[in-house]
């Protein structure tokens, strides 16, 4: 059982600030239970190869629902093996089924590249039937030459929902052969999937399963089942479940108890030094924050600090380069190869301090980092876990530091940790059959395939869905020909379609040359301009 030993302090005790709460984790044995009887030799024989032979309780049971055919959520610590409970599933089917093939959805591509590694090394070379070239990487990032390889031949696509929106669903007929064959989706980190973002990805998920459906001959009715089996796993959440249903539209079954165990945690809520008695303001967080790393570094710690912006961190890098330490920086913007040189650079202990937005968050190996400093409160209890996961992998001992900034929030914590500390964390909430979306997706699910009369969308009713495409038809955008309704538009309607926000009015944004020529170079909602006044 979890002990905890609390204090607070007005003193430094060698720390560059007030120490405002302290908590001891302490350490707990994991669980572990024999690989299940019903997994086969050849993927028995993967996993020997690797060195596994004993699971933990945890991901047997998860191994047990999936086998069952239960859609299933993991909802589970920061390395707790979430990952192991859907290669093997993935290397049984393609074990046991030379067509199958499975879509992996990861939020960020640098998850992508990472899980796309972790499952092409558990493969022997040598493999008579899986080659790491039917696992396959398909986002922006995917070089033009390679894309018709990968249509023809992938077996398991990672991808992002973004890509699966605009990339993949639009074009289904030119990867007919993925969808025929498409048994097994997986949806990692769920919990980043909530409000707007979780509601356009369900509505894409929902696109998924009629296109899959198309291909497999199955109409899609009210409150039904597809035929893919889902996989999702997320953060530890209170409503892990009920998110999870949302997104799919299937019941699931969740597994939320951890038998991983963990490493003694030390966790320190640091508050900076007063440095304006009469104003009572203090220094800087980041300041502070980096005389803190300094010090971790210095003692042999391989330390990660988490920033609230992309500004921030080039802040805290300079702050910390001014300290002696060398540092990289990690955020959005980067080249690839630079995300990827730094991300190997922390695996591999070569990079012993780093600054991250919270892009680093999300489940990423990053090998077994000693201190995690979060500059400043990050917004949510389940992001303050998430950050505070990324230390002591493998039962090993860590450190937490949380520095407040001068927000009053964040001062409001330093005296009242009991905000974070006893309070469960909060549910991810969603709303797929938000009108606006839900208008927006119902027109690229008409351009992806017809509807037939009598057809739902998701859990809405069949005579909601045919009222809204009977106004598509009104509008001149869509046409009823017998008992279906088809697209007439010639706009794809997905260009207009962002994931990331719930309006319809979108700006493009463009440069102009000398030669008149158009170079788009992004876009905003409409409601982001001003008058200028």
């Amino acid at each position: 059982m979890e002990q905890a030993e609390k204090q607070r302090s007005a003193s430094p005790n060698g720390y560059p600030g007030e120490i405002a709460f302290q908590q001891i984790i302490q350490s707990k044995d994991p669980v572990f239970v024999p690989v299940p009887g019903f997994i086969s030799p050849s993927v028995l024989s993967i996993l020997s190869n690797n060195q596994i032979r004993f699971l933990y309780a945890h991901q047997a049971e998860a191994l047990e629902a999936t086998a069952r055919g239960e859609d299933i959520i993991l909802s589970t610590g920061t390395a707790s093996g979430k990952s192991l409970c859907y290669q093997i599933p993935i290397l049984e089917l393609l074990v046991s089924d030379p067509a199958a093939t499975v879509l992996m959805i990861f939020p960020t591509k640098a998850l992508t590249q990472d899980q796309r590694k972790n499952l092409v090394e558990l493969i022997p070379a040598s493999h008579p039937t899986i080659r790491p070239a039917d696992i396959a990487i398909f986002d922006g990032d995917t070089p033009a030459y390679q894309r018709q390889a990968i249509k023809n031949h992938a077996r398991v696509l990672l991808t992002n929902p973004d890509m699966l929106h605009q990339g993949l669903l639009p074009y289904h007929p030119s990867w007919s052969r993925f969808f025929q064959n498409l048994r097994i989706v997986v949806l990692d980190e769920a919990h980043v999937y909530r409000g707007i973002f979780g509601a356009h990805t369900a509505n894409a998920i929902r696109r998924l399963k009629r296109v899959t459906d198309h291909y497999h001959g199955i109409r899609t009715i009210p409150g039904g089942n597809s035929s893919l089996r889902f996989i999702l796993c997320t953060a530890t959440l209170s409503n892990a479940r009920q998110l999870a249903e949302k997104l799919i539209g299937n019941t699931v079954h969740e597994i939320n108890r951890d038998t991983s165990g963990n490493g003694r945690r030390a966790i320190t809520f640091l508050n900076p030094p007063i440095v304006n008695e009469d104003l009572h303001v203090r220094a800087g967080s980041i300041h502070t924050a980096a005389k803190l790393a300094l010090a971790e570094t210095k003692s042999g710690q391989q330390v990660l600090l988490f920033s609230q912006s992309r500004q921030s961190v080039e802040t805290a890098v300079r702050r910390l380069r001014d300290f002696g330490i060398h540092v990289e920086g990690y955020r959005s913007g980067y080249l690839a190869r630079e995300r990827r040189t730094i991300e190997n650079g922390l695996k591999a202990g070569s990079n012993r301090c780093v600054v991250a937005t919270n892009a680093l968050e999300l489940g990423m190996d990053i090998g077994g980092m000693d201190t995690i400093i979060s500059i400043g409160y990050p917004g949510s209890i389940a992001s303050y876990y998430q950050r505070m996961g990324r230390a002591g992998r493998n039962q090993r001992d860590s450190r937490f530091f949380m520095v407040a900034s001068q927000n009053p929030i964040d001062q409001y914590l330093m005296r009242h940790p009991e905000f974070i500390t006893d309070r469960p964390i909060e549910p991810a909430l969603i709303d797929p059959d938000n009108l606006l979306i839900l208008f927006q997706h119902l027109q690229c699910a008409l351009y992806e395939t017809p509807f037939s009369t009598g057809e739902s969308f998701g859990s809405i009713s069949p005579e909601a869905t045919q009222q809204i495409l009977d106004y598509f038809v009104q509008n001149g955008i869509a046409r009823k020909s017998g008992e279906k309704y088809y697209w007439l538009d010639n706009n794809h309607p997905q260009r207009s379609v962002s994931l990331r926000n719930s309006g319809l009015d979108r700006i493009a944004i463009v440069t102009l040359d000398l030669g008149g020529k158009r170079s788009p170079i992004g876009e905003i909602d409409r409601s982001c301009l001003t008058d200028g006044t």
